[in-house]
């Protein structure tokens, strides 16, 4: 199964968990493989994670906190969301699938989304869904390392 892309990288990426298609693409070459990702937004589904990543096949998962704070009766902020967030995240990363975040709805609020975005890398997921192009921007800077990370990363590969 080929690795996923996420919207805020661009097509021509190395080879890694963040390469290949994913959610808001789609491959139109003659035979490319269909790639199915879990849509998790219940409290049902938040309790469920691990038996839902283990679906063969499943190329990812993202989370949707508009459904779940519906159902759960709550609202969506950080600190309502940090639960079920953390529950995806680990049973994807359990898995060796990516996990990706839920959409930062208030479009005038960059703050808000870069905020949102750095807790989503802080937790692990691998990427955050966009509603608008104009968020784009601020969640790749959010999911790009920064040059200590980079640094530490060739530490690590040239031990």
């Amino acid at each position: 199964m080929r690795p996923a892309r996420f919207a805020h990288e661009p097509a021509a990426t190395g080879p890694g968990p963040r390469s290949g298609a994913g959610p808001g693409t789609r491959d139109s070459r003659p035979g490319a493989p269909t790639q199915v990702w879990a849509l998790v937004e219940s409290p049902r589904a938040i309790l469920s994670p691990p038996g839902i990543v283990r679906t063969p096949g499943l190329a990812g998962v993202l989370f949707g906190a508009a459904d779940y704070a519906v159902a759960a009766g709550c609202r969506i902020t950080s600190r309502a969301m940090w639960y079920p967030r953390c529950q995806i995240v680990t049973a994807a990363a359990a898995a060796g699938i990516p996990a990706v975040d839920t959409p930062y709805f208030r479009l005038d609020d960059p703050d808000g989304l870069r905020q949102e975005a750095l807790e989503a890398v802080e937790l692990g997921f691998s990427g955050k869904v966009a509603v608008h192009p104009r968020q784009l921007p601020v969640i790749a800077r959010a999911f790009t390392p920064g040059p200590g990370e980079l640094e530490a990363a060739r530490t690590v590969l040239a031990a």
